[in-house]
């Protein structure tokens, strides 16, 4: 009795326009809007489950990773020249905060 009522319903809607013509046009709008919020709340919900069950499973989302190895090769020369670098910036600091340069005179 209730599907064959509402199928009527909406059989009359796409032929006689949307809604029953007993109710004002502003609540035929909202249900109209409702219908239309609820159906998208069920998209949603039957995708945000379907991706999450495949997520669960491990067959999306699935990275390849690449099994060949990559030799890294140190440049000494350059390697030595980053550490004397800091070595000198090292011994620079312990210099000025040794011999603090005199305070600047206001006048």
């Amino acid at each position: 009795m209730f599907l064959e009522n509402l199928q009527s319903k909406i059989g009359n809607s796409f032929i006689n326009g949307y809604g029953d013509h007993d109710r004002t046009r502003v609540e035929r709008d909202w249900i109209l809007v409702f219908g239309f919020f609820l159906l998208l709340n069920l998209i949603n919900v039957l995708f945000s489950t379907y991706l999450f069950l495949q997520i669960n499973k491990g067959s999306i989302f699935v990275v390849q990773r690449d099994e060949t190895a990559k030799v890294i090769v140190l440049n000494l020369k350059q390697l030595d020249k980053t550490l004397n670098l800091f070595e000198e910036k090292e011994t620079k600091f312990l210099e000025l905060k040794k011999n603090l340069p005199p305070a600047p005179n206001v006048r």
